[in-house]
Protein backbone atom coordinates (compact mmCIF):
# COMPACT_ATOMS: atom_id res chain seq x y z
CA UNK A 1 0.00 0.00 0.00
CA UNK A 2 1.39 3.63 -0.70
CA UNK A 3 2.07 6.02 1.75
CA UNK A 4 -0.55 8.93 1.63
CA UNK A 5 1.10 12.20 0.62
CA UNK A 6 1.25 14.57 3.69
CA UNK A 7 2.39 17.58 2.04
CA UNK A 8 0.79 17.96 -1.20
CA UNK A 9 0.11 21.70 -1.76
CA UNK A 10 -3.18 23.25 -1.32
CA UNK A 11 -5.75 25.55 -3.05
CA UNK A 12 -5.62 29.15 -2.19
CA UNK A 13 -8.63 30.36 0.33
CA UNK A 14 -9.79 33.70 1.47
CA UNK A 15 -7.26 36.07 3.25
CA UNK A 16 -9.37 38.55 4.10
CA UNK A 17 -10.69 37.01 7.63
CA UNK A 18 -11.15 39.49 10.73
CA UNK A 19 -8.41 39.17 13.34
CA UNK A 20 -9.10 39.26 17.32
CA UNK A 21 -7.43 41.97 18.99
CA UNK A 22 -4.66 39.92 20.62
CA UNK A 23 -4.02 36.90 19.03
CA UNK A 24 -2.79 33.27 20.41
CA UNK A 25 0.45 33.37 18.64
CA UNK A 26 1.36 36.26 20.84
CA UNK A 27 0.95 34.69 24.10
CA UNK A 28 1.50 30.76 22.80
CA UNK A 29 5.24 32.92 21.68
CA UNK A 30 5.78 33.83 24.67
CA UNK A 31 4.72 30.71 26.72
CA UNK A 32 6.81 28.44 24.51
CA UNK A 33 10.08 30.05 25.49
CA UNK A 34 9.40 29.95 29.00
CA UNK A 35 8.12 26.37 29.20
CA UNK A 36 10.00 23.24 29.46
CA UNK A 37 9.33 20.08 27.74
CA UNK A 38 6.93 18.63 30.28
CA UNK A 39 5.07 21.78 30.48
CA UNK A 40 5.18 21.83 26.54
CA UNK A 41 3.47 18.63 26.64
CA UNK A 42 0.40 20.21 28.75
CA UNK A 43 0.66 23.69 26.75
CA UNK A 44 0.17 21.66 23.47
CA UNK A 45 -3.24 20.32 24.81
CA UNK A 46 -4.60 24.22 26.01
CA UNK A 47 -3.60 25.30 22.61
CA UNK A 48 -6.25 22.66 20.95
CA UNK A 49 -8.73 23.85 23.27
CA UNK A 50 -7.97 26.86 22.71
CA UNK A 51 -8.30 26.38 18.90
CA UNK A 52 -11.45 24.54 19.34
CA UNK A 53 -12.99 27.70 20.26
CA UNK A 54 -11.23 30.16 17.96
CA UNK A 55 -10.82 27.15 14.82
CA UNK A 56 -10.23 30.68 12.44
CA UNK A 57 -7.45 31.80 14.66
CA UNK A 58 -4.44 31.21 11.65
CA UNK A 59 -1.07 32.46 13.90
CA UNK A 60 -2.93 29.98 16.82
CA UNK A 61 -2.66 27.14 13.96
CA UNK A 62 1.02 28.21 13.11
CA UNK A 63 1.90 28.00 17.35
CA UNK A 64 0.41 25.10 17.44
CA UNK A 65 2.24 23.40 14.63
CA UNK A 66 5.47 24.90 15.97
CA UNK A 67 4.64 23.29 19.72
CA UNK A 68 4.04 19.70 17.69
CA UNK A 69 7.32 20.14 16.21
CA UNK A 70 9.11 20.83 19.59
CA UNK A 71 7.54 17.68 20.66
CA UNK A 72 8.97 15.77 17.81
CA UNK A 73 5.92 15.39 16.39
CA UNK A 74 6.81 16.63 12.65
CA UNK A 75 4.24 14.57 10.58
CA UNK A 76 1.62 15.67 13.02
CA UNK A 77 2.71 19.60 12.27
CA UNK A 78 1.30 19.51 8.40
CA UNK A 79 -2.91 19.54 8.79
CA UNK A 80 -2.40 23.00 11.46
CA UNK A 81 0.10 24.37 8.73
CA UNK A 82 -2.03 23.78 6.01
CA UNK A 83 -4.73 24.95 8.03
CA UNK A 84 -3.02 28.17 8.92
CA UNK A 85 -2.20 28.37 4.42
CA UNK A 86 -6.04 27.66 3.71
CA UNK A 87 -6.98 30.72 6.04
CA UNK A 88 -4.04 32.78 4.96
CA UNK A 89 -2.57 31.70 1.81
CA UNK A 90 -0.22 34.14 1.38
CA UNK A 91 1.94 33.78 4.69
CA UNK A 92 5.44 33.15 3.84
CA UNK A 93 6.41 32.12 6.90
CA UNK A 94 4.18 29.36 7.25
CA UNK A 95 4.63 27.89 3.64
CA UNK A 96 8.83 28.06 4.66
CA UNK A 97 7.37 26.25 7.83
CA UNK A 98 5.77 23.45 5.67
CA UNK A 99 8.42 23.45 3.19
CA UNK A 100 10.53 23.16 5.97
CA UNK A 101 8.28 19.76 7.62
CA UNK A 102 7.89 17.75 3.85
CA UNK A 103 11.83 18.38 3.84
CA UNK A 104 11.82 16.38 7.33
CA UNK A 105 9.85 14.36 6.11
CA UNK A 106 11.36 13.18 2.87
CA UNK A 107 9.26 14.93 0.57
CA UNK A 108 11.74 16.89 -1.57
CA UNK A 109 9.31 17.88 -4.12
CA UNK A 110 7.29 19.14 -2.78
CA UNK A 111 9.57 21.02 0.12
CA UNK A 112 11.00 22.51 -3.04
CA UNK A 113 7.83 23.65 -4.72
CA UNK A 114 7.17 25.31 -0.88
CA UNK A 115 10.66 26.53 -0.43
CA UNK A 116 10.27 28.19 -4.25
CA UNK A 117 6.96 29.70 -3.26
CA UNK A 118 8.00 30.89 -0.13
CA UNK A 119 10.37 33.12 -1.57
CA UNK A 120 7.76 34.85 -4.15
CA UNK A 121 5.67 35.25 -1.80
CA UNK A 122 7.94 36.60 0.87
CA UNK A 123 9.54 39.34 -2.07
CA UNK A 124 5.86 40.22 -2.52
Amino acid sequence: MARKRQCTPIESGSDDLAWPQESLRSVIGYQLTRASLSTLRVFFESVGEALALRPDDAEGWYSLAVALQELGQVREAVDPLRRVLRLRPHDASAVEQLASVCSYLGEDQAAAYLYRRAEVLARA
